[in-house]
This record gives C-alpha cells, structure tokens and sequence, in this order.
C-alpha cells in the first residue's frame, strides 16, 4: 500500500519523543506504525542496546502487526536503510497480556498466590458489603443486588492504582454505563459513596491477603511492581489500540522506555473502538495525564483504505490458524467414563479462554458454560511421593463434561507407572473427588501422607493398587494410613 502524505509524515519524521498517531478503522493506523518502527530500526538503533518494541491489546492485534511487519519489511528495508543499519532483528513483538504475564510469573517464583474466581469474587463482596453498611447506613445502594456494580467500581480503581482515598475522592470517573437497576447513575467526587466503596475495597484486599490470594486486577498491579526492578528496556516503543490500555498497563509499558536522547513512544489510538471499561485514556481524557516530559506531536489519518481492510482480513485469515507457542495450549481431554476425546485450545495468558474442536468445527465456550478446577502438583504414578496442597493452577473445561459430578480437581502427574493406561509423566488427571471405589477403578490414594495414582484391585488375595507398568510393583492395601482421595474420570493431555 502507498502511504499517504500524514502517514509519510509520521514515518519519516525526525520528531522524537511522544507522537499520538489517531484515525478510525481501516485508516492505516497499523501499517503506518510497522513502517514507522522498520524507519527507527534503521536510523535510531545506534548502539547494541538499543532495540523496538511493539505492543497491542490483544494477541490477536500483535499476530496482525507481527505479519503485517513481515510484508512490509522485505519490501521496504532498502528505503529506510542506511550505512549504520543494524542487520540483526532487535524488533519484538508482545501483547500487554504477554508482558504482565512475564513479570507476574517473575514475582510468582518468590510468592505463591491463589487467583480467586468470579464465584469467590462475588462472595466475598457481599460479605464485605454486610459489613461496611453498617458504618453508612444513609447510603440505601449498600446492598447485594448492586455487587456486580461493585466490582466493576473496584476493578476500576485497582487498574487506576488508586491507593489512597484521597485519590480516589478527587479522580474524574467518566466513562461508565450503568443500566437502570443496577446501581447509581454517578458517583460524586468527595462524597461518602466514594468513600463507603473505597473502605469496601480494602476489606476485600485485606480478606484476599489473608488468604493468600489475589484477583486479576493484582496480578497488573504485581507486574507493576517486578518491572520497577527489571533492566529490561527498549529505545522506541509503539503502543497500538492504544485506547483500550488501563493506567497500570500504561506504566508497567513506561518503565520500559529507555530515555535516551533520541528515545521515542508512538500511541496509536482507533477513534471508532474502545474495548476495555477500565481503560485509562477515553474521550475527553487530555493527553498531558500520560505523564510523560515533552510536547506531544499528533497525526491524524482521515483517509479509508480498501487496500489496507483487505491486508488485514488476508492477515486475520493468517492468524486465525497461527498458535503463538507463547501464547496458545492445545490440549486433548480423555473422557474416561465415556470413552470420548475432545480437542481443545486455550489462551495461556487468560485461561478461561477456551475453544473446542469438533470435527471441523471449532465451539467458543463463555466463561459461564465452564467449571473451573483447581491443579494440585504432584501426585506421583510410580512410587508415592509427598502431596503438595497448594493450588499451582487451574483449568476451565466445559460443563457438559463434567455432568453429573459435584465435587472434582485436577491433579498433575509426576512418573510411568500408568502408561499402560495412557497416563504419562505430564498428563492431567481429572479426579472425582469421594472415598470410595469400585474393584479396576482407577484411585488416586493417600498412603501416610504420601499420594499414588494406581488401579484398584480387589481379590480374596486381598487388596492392591495395580501400577499398568511391568517395571513397578503392586502395593498393597492396609486399613491404617491408606485413604482414597478419588476416582480419575479424564485425562488432559498437552500436544
């Protein structure tokens, strides 16, 4: 596609710093930001250290840019070029989730957390919520039925980082829609209501700390934190759909920036979508709140390219079979009581993004259709080995699977000795959780303190658990310190 004349602009300008690059779908946003990092790439990357980043919202916008630069770059690598071009790639591509993710999971080495579920979310609101309307007995929305309205207003405020009420008190909250019915219309600055739901926010922290746990917002707000200590830096970076970022995010990404001289961030910002309810620059929020030093140079791109819809719907068709091996899991589910397989793929980044593959058809679950399982490491199919009680993850299947069963967990597999039941060292075991079993029942079972994963045998011989590998022995059952956990009803398998 030729560029037009503000695209030209943007890409050939030698006005570092902050640019602001706006235009409405299918303008040329994108392509003038990839052409734009290929120009810094050969003009501005001076030193070793000096390299690109390109971020998005979404993966699915990232893949886009990412495929997007690889057309591009071969055709137009000679025009940007000069004498001090660096041939290496020093360019990367991430999304915002990729990021948070990478430094959460830094921080989550040290500190072991439990991310709480909607369920356990809601639940603890409203029990914070019985509380904090004692003290605000004036204010008739403190009540059950608004606890999704005050959720949304606590997400809101930890993507903001708000941590003093003060801030909170005094913060412009425009932006959101509340249907009638579902709580208040607008929420006045320095008023008890601020208050009531800023005091309710921090007996929800204080509930989730005592528990070790965390929500998703924490885990930004972690992020945040881990990067402050990271020498990870890029010399230019470019944030596309820019306008969906929260304030969290948005920091997290400026304390990447390395300021140097000629250090430049290019925000691209889609005029017609927002996305995100929590992000930090909608309409009529002035730029200058980015904090940033230095005059911000804006392009606008008025023009609407057929050329450019068509590459990216050629682009999307390219990514919509691309698994980003940083991203993306394919698993395969083995439903044991059934005998039925199912394929499925989920977003590493965000879990309760599930899709299953039947056939040649591929079925996009919501996250009310799945039930969510905790995973427990280890449980040992070889010798027992010691059980570990905290919850290292969690998986999100489809309902339907899982009919008919009340009570289940996930345990990860640690030895060989079930292969013969196609259970291998890695695998996921579905277990339903009860403590009894029938005779050939597959048990996973506590023997003092320890945990095994066997096939139950019973015989006037007496009691067994039976490996399915002729290189292990049987062992047997007594009455003292042997229990069964439960029976294993599926297998997960990663491909």
């Amino acid at each position: 596609m030729e560029l037009d004349t503000v695209q030209k602009k943007l890409v050939l300008s030698k006005q570092l710093g902050i640019n602001l690059l706006k235009g409405k779908t299918s303008s040329g946003k994108t392509t003038a930001a990839v052409h734009r990092a290929i120009y810094l790439k050969n003009q501005y990357c001076l030193y070793e250290d000096d390299k690109i980043l390109i971020v998005s919202d979404s993966n699915k916008d990232i893949q886009t840019a990412q495929i997007m630069y690889n057309k591009i770059s071969s055709e137009s690598e000679t025009e940007y070029s000069t004498l001090f071009s660096k041939r290496e790639d020093n360019l990367s591509f991430y999304s915002i989730k990729e990021i948070v993710y990478k430094y959460f999971n830094l921080n989550r080495k040290k500190n072991k957390y439990n991310i709480i579920s909607d369920t356990e979310k809601i639940n603890i609101i409203s029990k914070c919520l019985h509380d904090v309307k004692k003290n605000y007995k004036n204010i008739k929305f403190l009540h059950e039925k608004y606890t999704r309205f005050f959720i949304d207003e606590i997400s809101w405020i930890k993507c903001c980082n708000y941590t003093t009420l003060e801030e909170y008190q005094n913060a412009e909250r425009t932006g959101r829609k509340v249907k009638k019915g579902e709580g208040p219309s607008r929420i006045f600055k320095n008023s008890n209501t601020r208050e009531a739901i800023f005091n309710l926010m921090l007996l929800y922290n204080e509930i989730l700390e005592k528990s070790k746990s965390i929500d998703c917002e924490d885990i930004d707000i972690i992020a945040l934190e881990q990067v402050k200590t990271s020498n990870d830096k890029f010399t230019h970076i470019i944030i596309d759909e820019f306008q969906n970022f929260t304030k969290v995010q948005f920091e997290i990404i400026k304390l990447l920036l390395y300021r140097k001289a000629y250090f430049s961030m290019t925000l691209v910002d889609n005029k017609d979508i927002s996305l995100n309810r929590n992000a930090w620059f909608i309409k009529g929020k002035k730029l200058n709140r980015i904090g940033v030093d230095g005059k911000i140079k804006t392009y606008n791109l008025k023009n609407t390219y057929k050329s450019d819809l068509e590459l990216k719907t050629n682009i999307k068709s390219e990514t919509e079979n691309y698994e980003d091996r940083y991203s993306i899991e394919t698993f395969e589910y083995h439903d044991i009581r059934h005998n039925r397989k199912f394929n499925f793929i989920r977003d590493i980044n965000d879990i309760c993004d599930v899709i299953v593959k039947e056939e040649d058809k591929e079925y996009e679950y919501e996250k009310d259709e799945l039930r969510e399982l905790a995973v427990y490491n280890d449980i040992a199919a070889g010798e027992p080995i010691l059980i570990n009680s905290d919850i290292e993850n969690k998986f999100y299947m489809p309902k339907y699977w899982l009919k008919g069963i009340n009570d289940c967990f996930i345990l990860k597999v640690k030895g060989e000795s079930m292969i013969g039941a196609n259970i291998f060292d890695g695998d996921y075991v579905v277990i339903r959780k009860q403590y009894s079993a029938q005779n050939k029942d597959i048990v996973a079972v506590e023997i003092d303190g320890s945990a095994t994963l066997k096939r139950l045998s019973i015989s006037k011989e007496g009691i067994n658990l039976m490996p399915e590998n002729s290189r292990f022995s049987p062992i047997p059952v007594t009455d003292d310190g042997t229990n069964i956990i439960g029976i294993a009803i599926g297998i997960i398998k990663g491909k």
